[in-house]
């Protein structure tokens, strides 16, 4: 488990990252009774610090908002932050298999290129390795874009379990809070 520390009212308490979606991120805190929900928080993360907003505090469990669109995202908006990941990878559509490669992904879906037009009609499974880790997720298409001899797709991860995003959501939390960093307080 990634582990992160928070500054309210000049102490620091370390808290377990449980999980982030979106700006939401619930932290694990061992002394409950310090923090309140409307608190602003401090989070300290390696070298890396930033500003939060307890949204919602249930007994050990801290809900914190985390404006990460408004600290990283360009004018286009999406429904998910998404981060850069360039790897191998492949679609399997039926009983047939094509190599893509990776460009971004999100929480909620992923970005990647292909050297043949994939069907965007009918759900397909994308794997790929992250952490050491091979990824299988049912994906569908949303959008296809032809950039002179290969395809660049856009698509959603279809029913995927909080298990099966747990490697990709930790992949997410890292690159947000390098990209924080860089702007730090």
């Amino acid at each position: 488990m990634e582990y992160i520390k928070i500054l309210i009212r000049g102490e620091i308490s370390q808290a377990a990252l449980f999980f982030i979606e979106g700006e939401l991120m619930n932290v694990i805190v061992k002394n409950p009774d310090q923090f309140n929900s409307g608190d602003t928080v401090i989070c300290l993360y390696e070298s890396q610090k930033f500003e939060t907003k307890i949204i919602k505090k249930q007994d050990n469990n801290l809900y914190l908002f985390v404006p990460w669109f408004e600290a990283l995202q360009d004018s286009e908006r999406r429904r998910a932050a998404r981060v850069s990941y360039v790897v191998e990878g492949q679609v399997q559509s039926g009983k047939k298999y094509e190599r893509v490669r990776l460009i971004d992904l999100s929480i909620r879906g992923i970005g990647f290129s292909c050297e043949k037009k994939l069907l965007n009609t009918e759900l397909q499974v994308i794997s790929f390795m992250i952490e050491d880790v091979t990824n299988h997720f049912t994906i569908r298409i949303q959008n296809e874009q032809k950039l002179d001899d290969i395809y660049r797709y856009g698509a959603s991860f279809i029913g995927v379990s909080v298990k099966d995003l747990f490697y990709v959501r930790r992949y997410i939390l890292n690159r947000q809070l390098e990209k924080l960093s860089a702007m730090a307080i």
